[in-house]
């Protein structure tokens, strides 16, 4: 099982949102990123801060998927 980041609520919705096939995975050389629908760039928090990093990390998905008018649906 790949870990994108060292917080746990995370990974499980980057697996969730990959599984889902919203967003697709791409490693890079310092930043891991997630492609929401092959155009929008979205860099993963590999060390997070704090609680806000993760609620921030869904507010950028929720974004991305407004601006291709896909619906978002909390979890």
């Amino acid at each position: 099982m790949k870990k994108y980041s060292n917080d746990k609520e995370l990974n499980k919705f980057i697996r969730q949102l990959i599984k889902d096939g919203i967003a697709s995975f791409r490693p890079g050389k310092k930043h891991d990123f997630l492609f929401v629908n092959q155009s929008q760039k979205i860099t993963i928090p590999g060390t997070p801060s704090d609680r806000k990093a993760y609620l921030n990390f869904k507010t950028d998905i929720r974004r991305a998927l407004q601006c291709q008018r896909i619906p978002f649906q909390q979890r």
